[in-house]
């Protein structure tokens, strides 16, 4: 039995041939009380021309194989990398993560606060996309996890203490851009709060497509690091 099947019946949870998946109760008898059942909608285009159903398992392999071909363009870049077989593998389920919850984003603006609210998204339907998905451009997660890692850079040729940064004083910032990237940041306690209240993790998705758009143009702007 592979590792994954021995995690899921310990778990009692079960996958039908039909792909649906199948959580024996009586594993959490003691939770039942507090378990709510989460709606989502149809994910069209994950059946094969023999209208057999793709599993997850094999989903997360070809993202895995689309992401490596897609680095391996980059020649010069892809050969910088320690561990491409393990950065395709992250990147790719990324991908999957990310473009079904990205599916389900369309908002409304609360007037009460400066998070956008969600009317009910997970009933919304959409179309799987294996190279929409993978693509570094646009908002995907290959996108969310290149801007990621540029700041993980900035980061470490800074070397800069983390108990330095807690004594920063963002009022000394004047310039335009870092101070929408610090506004910017100063909403993640409400954008926490509407994702906990309204069980759409795609509100913290969207929070940080946002701060990407705020950050990335700022590099021509701000001084990051010497």
């Amino acid at each position: 039995m592979k590792e994954d099947e021995k995690l899921m019946k310990e778990k009692g949870v079960s996958e039908r041939s039909d792909g649906v998946i199948l959580v024996d109760p009586t594993k959490y008898s003691k939770k039942l009380d507090k378990l709510e059942h989460v709606n989502f909608g149809l994910v069209h285009g994950m059946s094969t021309r023999e209208g057999t159903v793709k599993f997850l398992g094999n989903i997360l392999r070809d993202a895995k194989e689309k992401m490596h071909e897609v680095m391996r363009a980059g020649q010069t870049k892809y050969e910088q990398v320690k561990d491409p077989e393990r950065i395709a593998d992250i990147l790719g389920i990324s991908a999957v993560l990310v473009q079904d919850m990205a599916s389900k984003r369309f908002v409304q603006i609360s007037f009460f606060t400066n998070v956008e609210v969600l009317t009910n998204p997970r009933i919304n339907g959409y179309t799987f996309d294996m190279d929409r998905m993978t693509s570094f451009e646009g908002d995907t997660g290959p996108y969310l996890q290149c801007s990621c890692a540029r700041l993980c850079s900035i980061i470490r040729k800074t070397d800069m203490p983390s108990e330095r940064l807690k004594e920063a004083d963002p009022s000394l910032l004047h310039e335009k851009h870092a101070t929408a990237i610090v506004q910017k940041l100063a909403q993640w306690p409400e954008v926490f709060q509407a994702t906990f209240k309204n069980k759409v993790p795609v509100t913290v998705l969207t929070s940080s497509w946002k701060l990407t758009h705020i950050i990335n143009p700022s590099y021509d702007h701000l001084c990051f690091a010497e």
